[in-house]
């Protein structure tokens, strides 16, 4: 996951740490290729500080869903939904797999993900553009 805004304009829970991505190598050429091809300091990701990675919240989402969880109640659904308030473009995939994401607005996104995490494996393939975050 890459995401594309000022840090500043998120409030995340507190398991939750926003990092930026300039010294990742891979993640760099996607936010280059997909969030208007340039090296920024907005171009940054989100992972949980106990496991280190961003899974986690997708994987504890879709075991919540699949025991009767409404996806609303999910750590999930609060990330995003706190990316869509704050006006923050961001992309989801797995592996290499993010040269096809398909494009979701607003009206979109929640039902998209909550599909995709019903789905087995339950991987997420997304790009969410926020309205001013590429002018």
């Amino acid at each position: 996951m890459i995401c594309k805004g000022e840090l500043d304009k998120i409030n995340l829970k507190d398991n939750l740490k926003l990092c930026e991505i300039e010294k990742n190598t891979f993640l760099n050429s996607v936010a280059v290729s997909l969030l208007c091809n340039e090296r920024s300091k907005k171009n940054w990701n989100i992972i949980d500080k106990k496991s280190k990675t961003i899974d986690s919240i997708f994987t504890q989402a879709q075991k919540e869903i699949s025991e009767g969880k409404h996806f609303k109640e999910t750590e999930l659904f609060d990330m995003i939904n706190s990316l869509v308030l704050s006006k923050i473009s961001f992309c989801i995939w797995y592996g290499n797999d993010w040269n096809d994401l398909t494009l979701v607005s607003k009206d979109e996104i929640f039902k998209h993900i909550e599909a995709e995490l019903l789905e087995m494996p339950g991987e997420i393939y997304l790009f969410y553009k926020a309205n001013d975050c590429f002018e």
